[in-house]
């Protein structure tokens, strides 16, 4: 037997004895009766080195040992807690994705490729992100790119995406430039938000505000609108001509001081008061005959609705008042004609009367 031959069986040995030897320590009533009844079968590293004589005769191999079953639950436990990381990078519900210093796609997630209808391997290493944007955008992500790499990062991209069919969606990006120890640029890493909702829902917004701004310009009536501490925010076009103000003169002022006669601010002021402590007012929702005053402090009648919007972070309180004066002429009018021809019609009764009253006298 080799010299090496007897190394490696006098390691063996050794390790054997060592194991024997253990065992029986273990199988001690006086060294066991500190140890769990069952046994538990675990993982040891074994490190030994060899012992020869000056004639290189193997004596034998000290050993050291150590247990391994923490370390390898530990691993494991690293080796967990990653693949549950990644699969929450792949299925996260905003898109990620990864550029390399030519733009190409090193890296893109599960929940990205399913807006774009892609597969993996038809984008990793073989599209670069412009592939994935319509034609147009071409310049404008060049000049993004180096930007990105001048600044390190970028956020609130607004821009399309394409889809495989073609199709194209609104994303709102924001990145970071991955730099190495020299300042140079490695890779980016992009997160991606499909905010097509949000855009539908900004353009259902714009077009009712737009629809609510036509019918205000278009009212015929008096639209005036106030915040909870009284100040103008609406003043349409109906309430520039009939109060003699231009919308830029009055919004943001006191209504009390700009279309309610002096007479009567106290009362508008305790009632507003009134109602955003208690939301009590005989006002609201309802018609009701008020005095109003012009840019030169005229004073007309007018008929007043008021209504409370409740928003988020505010209240508003729209006016819609109508100019009465010629109503009001009118029905004074018919009255002064309807109480002519009552006494017309007394007298003509009175005439009649009389000639009746002769004729019989006659007879």
């Amino acid at each position: 037997m080799s010299p090496s031959e007897q190394q490696r069986r006098g390691i063996s040995d050794s390790i054997g004895n060592w194991v024997w030897r253990t065992l029986a320590r273990i199988e001690d009533p006086m060294e066991a009766q500190q140890l769990p009844q069952e046994r538990v079968r675990t993982s040891i590293r074994v490190t030994a080195a060899p012992i020869s004589e000056a004639r290189g005769k193997y004596r034998g191999a000290p050993a050291s040992f150590a247990e391994i079953a923490k370390s390898r639950s530990a691993a494991e436990g690293v080796r967990q807690a990653a693949k549950e990381l990644h699969d929450l990078y792949r299925n996260v519900p905003f898109g990620y994705h990864s550029l390399d210093p030519a733009g190409v796609v090193v890296d893109i997630n599960d929940t990205e490729l399913g807006w774009l209808g892609y597969a993996r391997g038809e984008v990793v290493g073989k599209m670069r992100i412009t592939d994935l944007m319509p034609p147009h955008r071409l310049g404008w992500f060049e000049e993004r790119f180096a930007e990105l790499k001048e600044r390190g990062s970028l956020h609130d991209l607004e821009y399309e995406m394409r889809r495989k069919d073609g199709t194209t969606f609104p994303v709102l990006v924001n990145v970071v430039a991955i730099k190495d120890s020299n300042g140079r640029f490695v890779r980016s890493h992009a997160s991606v938000f499909d905010v097509s909702e949000l855009k539908r829902a900004e353009g259902e917004l714009s077009e009712s505000e737009a629809r609510n701004a036509a019918i205000l310009h278009a009212a015929l009536d008096c639209i005036v609108s106030i915040d909870s501490h009284g100040r103008i925010v609406e003043f349409n076009p109906a309430a520039e001509r009939t109060f003699g103000y231009a919308r830029a003169e009055v919004v943001g002022k006191d209504v009390a001081e700009v279309i309610i006669p002096a007479a009567m601010r106290d009362a508008h002021r305790r009632g507003m008061k009134r109602y955003l402590t208690t939301v009590e007012t005989s006002l609201l929702d309802k018609r009701v005959l008020v005095t109003a005053m012009r840019s030169d402090r005229s004073e007309f009648p007018a008929e007043l609705t008021i209504t409370h919007i409740r928003l988020r972070q505010q209240s508003i309180f729209s006016a819609c008042l109508r100019d009465v004066t010629r109503k009001m002429w009118t029905e004074q009018e018919l009255r002064r004609y309807a109480d002519g021809l009552r006494t017309v019609s007394r007298r003509l009764v009175e005439v009649q009367e009389t000639e009746r009253r002769a004729l019989a006298n006659a007879l």
